[in-house]
C-alpha cells in the first residue's frame, strides 16, 4: 500500500513540475525570443517587408531576420549628380553607407552622397545613398505599391560602374542602367538597422 502511495505521489510530482512549462516566445529567429520559453504562445514577431519602421521602410532582411535596409519614404527635393569626379566604390548590399561617406569626404557639397550623408531628419543622422544593388531593391517595395516611387523615372545610387558611368535604376523597366556620373536623378536615402 504505501508503494501504490509511493508511486502515486511520484506521478503527481512528475506531472505538475512538467506542465509547469514556463511560456513565451520560443523562436529564435523572433524579435522578441525568450531563452526561457519551452513552451511556445504565438507572440513571436518578425520585421518584414514593406513594414514602416526606423524612419521608413523596410526594403530588405539579411538572414540573422533582425537587420536589413530602410529605404526613406521621400526622395531628396532636387535632382543630383553622382559627384564631381571618379572612385572606385562597390555595389553589394551594405556597401552604399562606405561608398557614400568616400564620396561625400572626397567630393564634399553639392553631390547625392554629401546630401545624403549630413541628412537629419525623422530622428536619424545615419543616411547614406544606397550601393547599386541596394537601390535595385527598391523596386520589389515599389511593385508592392508601397515605395511611392511613381514619379521617379531614374534613381541613382552610390557605385560608379567606370570612370564616367554611375550605376542608376530605371524604375519603369526596373533595370540597374549606367548614366554619366555628371547626369541628374532622383535620391532616395536609406539607412540600416
Amino acid at each position: 500500500m504505501k508503494f501504490l502511495q509511493f508511486i502515486f505521489i511520484f506521478l503527481l510530482s512528475v506531472t505538475f513540475f512538467s506542465s509547469c512549462k514556463k511560456r513565451g516566445c520560443a523562436d529564435p529567429d523572433a524579435l522578441n525570443f525568450d531563452i526561457n520559453a519551452s513552451k511556445d504562445d504565438h507572440s513571436c514577431y518578425y520585421y518584414w517587408i514593406g513594414q514602416h519602421y526606423g524612419g521608413g521602410d523596410i526594403i530588405y532582411i539579411d538572414q540573422t531576420k533582425k537587420h536589413g535596409l530602410i529605404t526613406a519614404t521621400f526622395s531628396l527635393q532636387k535632382n543630383h549628380s553622382a559627384s564631381g569626379g571618379f572612385i572606385q566604390t562597390s555595389t553589394g548590399v551594405y556597401s552604399g553607407r562606405s561608398n557614400t561617406e568616400l564620396i561625400a569626404k572626397t567630393f564634399g557639397p553639392g553631390t547625392a552622397a554629401y546630401d545624403c550623408y549630413i541628412l537629419d531628419t525623422l530622428g536619424y543622422s545615419d543616411w547614406f545613398l544606397p550601393s547599386k544593388e541596394e537601390a535595385v531593391g527598391l523596386i520589389s517595395l515599389s511593385k508592392l505599391g508601397q515605395a511611392n516611387t511613381s514619379s521617379i523615372a531614374y534613381l541613382m545610387s552610390s557605385s560608379f560602374s567606370d570612370s564616367t558611368s554611375i550605376w542608376t535604376v530605371y524604375m519603369p523597366s526596373s533595370t540597374a542602367i549606367t548614366m554619366g556620373s555628371d547626369a541628374k536623378a532622383a535620391v532616395r536615402p536609406m539607412r540600416t538597422f
